[in-house]
């Protein structure tokens, strides 16, 4: 902090020692002592006096103080203002230049950067005390800074040098390790080029720790325990050392091993079988391998080989770098024997008629023979299977060669020699007709019509003069005449007996004729002159109309009679003609005449009828100008369109007459319909008006005549109107051929009202605080309430710029309105005048804060504002004080009696401190037990734990643990270094059972003792002279003397524990002394006398079935008893027995005592 000040007639100082470093800090002012009174005050408010004695603590800021000598004094003695600087320095942060995750190892390392400070003070973690590492803005961390490695944490301080407060940075955790493994080298076991197949080991010189690996091809390799790696492909490899921290050395030397590929087998294949006939050989080849050289099996190097001998063969190609492929596929040869020459034998003349042949046959029948014919110099083989014949159908030389089942040829067989006698040449015939029987041909299919015949005659007959002929029909004539249907052809045998092939065939067929036609018709027979009718024949090939016309359908616009003959598509027409069909076409009546009832031209509003000369029926009228037909079928028309009208009349035979002479009809045309011309807007304010204006385009106007369409009435004559008020109003003209126009579009004029004066509202009063405004409202023109408006203001007369309907008024004075509405009409005048008051604000409060600051999180803070009548605080509070348990900036306004609000007071940061976490609670042990006991509880946390048991508070336990004896919901919670306590732990029960009250043990009878109070029935254990005896009962047998002792138990079960109960003991008794009476001689009955007659027996013994007796003094026995054993005390009744005396005798053995009882009744 610096301190800033000057000389006066008193002095500021500050307080050494008095500097506090919490929030923005705080230091001591002193001012001369020893004064009657003093007033300090903050320059930022200096009419507020914050403190009256001579020292005062503050914050940052600049301060004033004075004081009175005495109390007479009447002038105050002022010191210079003192300004105190910044106290604790601003947060300072710290950065990283580079990542910081991973190591930093030797030379490695990392740049730590402060923010900007005043000063620079770097620390590394370490044990017991932080060392200081550097003292500027930024810090190198590098691993051989530290001598032990870790991983430690660095942070930056500055401090004010005047108050020696701090500001403290983030942590930065690093991992250091002084040194890296040195860098290795790359030893190989051996070349380092080799083929494919092979490796090579290579070593890395580092051995204290890990190596990782790194090749070209294949993934990083890391080996521990072992230095060395395999390579079996080409790489570049290089290693870095890695020691047991982690820490990498540089990367080796690389080394590259390079591995020579070894070629693939080489693939050979031969050019045809494998099996090949004796003199043959074989082409194998290998698939080219590149550069290299190929050796074969049987020691040829070329790239293929010619074989001929029997046997295996393979290669194996070397590349140019040595390396040897592995061997190639392999082919096995084979040669074959040559099967011995055959001899030809014929199964016929080798002499024979063309058509005719011969079969050879090979003397081989092994496998295949091979023909080989010569024709006329053209050679030909013919392959044949085993025994098969070869069989010749032409002169030729023909011999054979065996082929066996492995493909070898034999040498040829001797020829032999065919020869064949050609065929007379084939006989033509030709088609002879006779004028009187015509036929249909189509090549050499003939047909004839039912009745009909055709001749067949043979032609160049000079070639055919010493053989014979036979038909198809077996005739044996040169010609024949054919009557039915069939083939007909014929053949020619020559002298050597050779016949010639059968001529070209013809086929004769006989066709049938058609069936008499129908004729048929869709119209009537009967129509008008300029009609028809369609007459159809029925389905045929071909059609003959004694018309002459030869189509199926025939169109007839004259009377006649008419009929038609078939023919179908063999040419065969039907034998009768159709029956005949009688057409009748009818005369039309006589062109009509039209006659006008007027003048055929005339103004659109005006007609003229038009009148047809008489009709048989009815009547048609048609306009060509719209294309109108048949409009109308009366003898006479009103006609109001221009066109032109004609007329047709219909006789009674329906038959139309033809058009009469067009009549022309001319309408004039209309003057267009005017134009209404406002000379201004249609639509004002009352007051005002408008000149309506007919507009009109034709040059012959004469008249105007405005309507009014609200009445219909004619409104006015002139070409121009002036309106005043609210109507609708159209105009029309006239032509000089007194021609109407149509009426104008109609125009309407709207006459809007006048606004009424507005009336202003103050809508949030007319009294205001200095510097809010007053809202004053205008009210909406009453003429169109809902639409937008526009508003003139007035300020003590003076227009204002705004026109909205609202005015924020801040200044005091009287203010006005005038409205517009959305038709533009005015009001009629302004609003009565709205005078606004505006009154002062409250002083700007200040606040004092009541309790510290910053506050743990589950306590308050208390702010305290300078008197006024009300507050208004930035969380909403409105009292003048308020408590506060949240971190933030709080500040006030005041309310005055004017209900204004001040400006906000100074700003009071609130920080919270947050609470340390809650924490969890842990048993060392069982969390249900017997009162008396304890269990360890404890919790795990970096602070002080607290204690409670229910709304209990235990106090702090050493070691956050604590010995839990009550019952109860235990929880804890931890208090941090700000002194905030965490939230409270989740409940852990303590189920503490209660014990039973330390017993008595008192003597019940000779020989019986019992504990007195609670336990369990069985749940009693006894002592003698301090060591434990049988027996859990409450009370005991005593068989002998001593000191006796016992403590009880109480048993809870069902319970979660691992037995399912607990069993809870009393404290031991005292001790009870016992010793047996002597005088009783082992055998004791009591009360005796009784009372009741009931008596008690004891005996010093455990007697197992002893016999009691009980007899009358005359010996009489009166009672018998067998006791299953005497280990406690026995009753016997006597109470209804008659006597008063009794001798009782217990027996069993050896074992016999009396005694003598009595009752006393």
């Amino acid at each position: 902090m610096t301190i800033m000040y000057g000389y006066s007639q008193a002095t500021i100082t500050p307080v050494a020692g008095t500097y506090t470093c919490t929030g923005s800090g705080t230091v001591k002012l002193r001012v001369t002592k020893g004064k009657f009174s003093y007033e300090w005050t903050n320059a930022s408010a200096p009419t507020t006096v914050i403190g009256t004695d001579s020292t005062i603590i503050v914050g940052p800021g600049t301060y004033n103080a004075r004081y009175k000598e005495t109390a007479l004094s009447t002038t105050w003695v002022t010191a210079t203002a003192y300004t105190v600087a910044q106290i604790v320095p601003s947060a300072i942060t710290a950065s990283a230049a580079s990542s910081t995750s991973g190591i930093f190892c030797g030379t490695s390392g990392v740049t730590l950067n402060a923010s900007t400070a005043a000063n620079y003070t770097w620390k590394r973690s370490s044990s017991p005390t932080p060392v200081t590492v550097g003292s500027a803005s930024a810090l190198t961390v590098t691993g051989n800074s530290i001598v032990t490695g870790g991983t430690y944490s660095f942070t930056v301080t500055t401090t004010n040098p005047t108050s020696s407060c701090s500001a403290t940075s983030n942590a930065i955790s690093l991992t250091l390790y002084p040194s890296a493994p040195a860098k290795p080298t790359i030893s190989a076991d051996g070349v380092t080029t080799f083929c494919s197949g092979n490796t090579v080991g290579l070593s890395s010189s580092y051995t204290a720790g890990s190596n990782v690996w790194t090749r070209s091809v294949g993934a990083d390799t890391t080996t521990t325990g072992t230095n060395k790696i395999t390579i079996r492909v080409t790489n570049t490899v290089s290693v870095v050392a890695k020691d047991a921290n982690g820490c990498v050395s540089p990367s080796s030397d690389p080394i590259t091993v390079t591995v020579n590929p070894v070629p693939t087998a080489p693939v050979i294949t031969p050019s045809g079988s494998l099996s090949i006939c004796a003199g043959d050989s074989l082409l194998i080849s290998s698939d080219n391998k590149g550069t290299g050289s190929y050796t074969w099996s049987n020691s040829q190097t070329t790239r293929t080989i010619y074989a001929k001998t029997a046997g295996s063969y393979s290669v194996r190609f070397t590349n140019s770098f040595g390396c040897i492929s592995p061997v190639s596929n392999t082919f096995v040869l084979s040669i074959n024997a040559l099967p011995a020459k055959p001899t030809i034998t014929a199964d016929a003349a080798l002499t024979f008629c063309e058509g005719f042949t011969v079969g050879l046959s090979s003397s081989y029948s092994a496998f295949k023979n091979v023909w080989t014919r010569n024709v006329r110099g053209v050679i030909s083989d013919t392959v044949t299977n085993t025994s098969a014949k070869l069989t010749v159908r032409n002169s030729a030389v023909i011999t054979v060669r065996a082929l066996d089942a492995n493909g070898c040829y034999s040498l040829p067989a001797t020829s032999v020699t065919t020869k064949m006698n050609a065929r007379p040449v084939t006989p033509v015939v030709s088609v002879v007709t006779y004028p009187s029987n015509p036929i249909q041909q189509s090549g050499f299919n003939i047909g004839l019509c039912t009745g009909d015949s055709v001749q067949f005659a043979l032609q160049n007959t000079g070639s055919y003069t010493k053989g014979s002929y036979l038909w198809s029909n077996t005739k044996t004539t040169k010609n024949i005449t054919a009557t039915s249907s069939g083939s007909y052809y014929l053949v020619y045998t020559d002298t050597l007996g050779c016949k010639s092939v059968e001529s070209t065939a013809f086929i004769v067929t006989i066709n049938s004729r058609p069936s008499q036609p129908v004729i048929s018709y869709t119209s009537p027979l009967e129509f008008c002159d300029g009609g028809k009718v369609i007459l159809t024949s029925s389905t045929s090939f071909q059609y003959l109309w004694n018309t002459g016309e030869n189509t199926a359908a025939i169109t007839v616009t004259k009377s006649g009679s008419f009929n038609v003959i078939a023919i179908n598509d063999k040419g065969c027409r039907s034998v009768l003609a159709s029956s005949n069909i009688s057409v009748i076409v009818n005369p039309l009546p006589p062109k009509p005449t039209i006659a006008a009832s007027g003048s055929l031209t005339f103004c659109p509003d005006k007609s003229v009828t038009l009148t047809s000369s008489s009709s048989e029926t009815i009547y048609i009228w048609s306009e060509k100008l719209s294309e109108r037909t048949n409009f109308s079928n009366t003898q006479s028309i009103l006609v109001n369109k221009s066109g032109k009208y004609t007329v047709q009349t219909q006789s009674l035979k329906g038959c139309v007459s033809k058009s009469s002479d067009t009549t022309l009809v001319t309408v004039l045309e209309a003057p267009q319909a005017p134009t209404i011309y406002a000379l201004s807007p249609t639509v004002f304010c009352d007051g005002k008006d408008v000149t309506l204006v007919a507009l009109f385009a034709n040059n012959n106007i004469a008249n105007f005549s405005w309507r009014d369409e609200d009445t219909g009435l004619e409104y006015a004559t002139t070409s121009s109107i002036l309106i005043k008020r609210t109507g609708k109003f159209s105009v029309k003209v006239q032509d000089s051929r007194t021609c109407n126009s149509p009426y104008s579009s109609i125009q309407i004029v709207t006459v809007n009202p006048l606004p009424t004066k507005p009336v202003i509202q103050a809508v949030n009063g007319k009294i205001i605080c200095d510097g809010d405004s007053a809202l004053l409202r205008s009210s909406l023109p009453n003429t169109l309430p809902n639409n937008t408006a526009s508003y003139k203001w007035t300020f003590n007369g003076t227009l204002l710029t705004v026109a909205t309907r609202d005015l924020y008024a801040k200044g005091a004075g009287g203010y006005a309105v005038q409205v517009t509405d959305a038709n533009g009409c005015q009001s009629v005048a302004y609003s009565d005048t709205a005078k606004i008051t505006v009154n002062p604000l409250p002083t700007v409060p200040i606040i004092t804060a009541v309790g510290l600051n910053p506050f743990c999180a589950d306590k308050s803070l208390t702010l305290n504002s300078s008197a006024d009548v009300g507050y208004k605080w930035s969380n909403g509070a409105s009292t003048r004080s308020i408590t506060i348990n949240q971190a933030g900036l709080y500040s006030v306004q005041t309310i005055n009696g004017f209900k204004c609000l001040s400006k906000p007071s100074n700003l009071i940061e609130a920080k919270v401190n947050a609470l340390p976490a809650s924490t969890n609670i842990f048993a060392g042990g069982n969390t249900i037990f017997c009162s008396g006991d304890s269990v360890q509880i404890s919790t795990v946390s970096n602070y002080k734990a607290y204690w409670w048991v229910g709304a209990d508070s235990l106090g702090y336990g050493a070691n956050n643990v604590w010995y839990a004896k009550r019952g109860g919901n235990y929880t804890v919670r931890v208090q941090d270094f700000n002194g905030c306590f965490s939230p409270a732990s989740t409940q852990r029960f303590i189920d503490v059972r209660a014990t039973p009250v330390t017993p008595v043990v008192t003597q019940v009878g000779s020989y019986t003792i019992e504990s007195t109070g609670d336990g369990d029935s069985n749940g009693y254990e006894w002592l003698l002279n301090g060591k434990a005896i049988t027996g859990n009962a409450k009370n005991i047998k005593v068989r002998m003397d001593g000191n006796y002792q016992v403590r009880s138990s109480f048993t809870y079960t069902p319970i979660a524990l691992p037995d399912n109960k607990l069993v809870c003991f009393s404290k031991v008794s005292a001790v009870k002394a016992f010793k047996a009476d002597p005088n009783l001689d082992g055998l004791s009955i009591y009360p005796n006398p009784s009372t009741t007659g009931i008596f008690t027996v004891e005996v010093a013994d455990d007697l197992v079935g002893a016999q009691v007796s009980v007899y009358d003094l005359v010996g009489r026995l009166l009672s018998f008893y067998v006791v299953e054993k005497f280990d406690s005390r026995k009753q016997i009744d006597l109470s209804n027995v008659p006597f008063n005396s009794f001798i009782v005798r217990v027996k069993l053995d050896g074992y016999e005592k009396t005694k003598h009882v009595s009752v006393i009744r």
